[in-house]
């Protein structure tokens, strides 16, 4: 006699989400990715200034982070932005509704396996490059492993927040290739262009802004709040990190930029489980 296990309805769809990104080959190039990005920030990182070699963990943290901060939004807008209209267009999102699950399971269902998809290259890649980098450099394990899981941390919380924003992208969208050009545009907004305004706001002002109003304008990006958690490890690297300077002058600790984090994720994402109520 054999017993069977029923799992929910939710790690179902996110089971198949799963299965479809190793299927289509997201998971193994997302970590391979990951995984040599922050080994080539963390060896060749100092090119630039004419050194080759690991040069300290502040320095590999923070330019891993600068450049995460473009990399990771695109890959989660990547991943989600047809998570819904594609399926509409191919037909399968109709068969889906048909089973006797919610809608909020289905549509959370699809959420939770993006992330499981973004959320082991993630721990996996960067995981990797920590090991390595521990049995290659003289860094204390115990600041290594620190700083890098508040790191990974961290880079979930931003893959989490713009998978949920891809998938809103996705349900008021009328087609894949509307989906694909608002998911580049916010990020675009998002990545690239936020903080120039920002900084055009403090050259057109001289600086003679409020913080509470600089706070509010880098809270207002979950990318400047990635930023500012990954360098608030590092005060003596702050002075060193352009508009981030600005942190130093803002009474914010880690602890309260991940609850922030946090809500950044689950803002777009009660937005985008609304969107999708309104369109199945």
């Amino acid at each position: 006699m054999t017993s069977s296990i029923h799992y929910p309805p939710i790690l179902i769809i996110a089971q198949k989400e799963w299965m479809d990104g190793r299927r289509n080959r997201w998971l193994q190039s997302i970590t391979i990715l990951l995984f040599l990005l922050a080994l080539g920030i963390a060896y060749l990182g100092g090119a630039v200034a004419g050194q080759i070699g690991f040069t300290s963990l502040s320095n590999t943290v923070i330019s891993l982070a600068s450049l995460a901060v473009l990399v990771m939004p695109l890959i989660a807008l990547l991943l989600s932005y047809d998570a819904i209209v594609g399926e509409e267009e191919s037909g399968t999102l109709l068969l889906l509704s048909a089973y006797p699950i919610s809608r909020f399971q289905l549509f959370m269902g699809k959420w939770l396996g993006h992330c499981a998809v973004l959320g082991s290259s993630i721990v996996v890649g960067f995981g990797c490059a920590a090991l390595v980098l521990a049995f290659t450099t003289k860094v204390p394990a115990f600041d290594l492993f620190t700083a890098f899981g508040i790191f990974i941390c961290s880079a979930l919380l931003l893959g989490m927040s713009f998978i949920a924003i891809g998938m809103w992208v996705s349900n008021v969208s009328r087609s894949r290739a509307q989906a694909a050009g608002i998911a580049l545009l916010i990020w675009f907004l998002a990545a690239v262009l936020f903080d120039l305004l920002v900084l055009a706001i403090l050259v057109m002002t001289q600086g003679h802004l409020e913080s509470n109003f600089l706070a509010g304008l880098l809270l207002a990006n979950p990318t400047d709040i990635f930023r500012m958690i990954n360098f608030s490890m590092f005060s003596d690297m702050q002075q060193h990190t352009g508009l981030m300077d600005l942190q130093q002058d803002m009474d914010f600790g880690l602890y309260q930029l991940l609850i922030m984090a946090i809500g950044w994720v689950v803002l777009p994402l009660v937005l985008a489980f609304y969107s999708f109520k309104r369109r199945v």
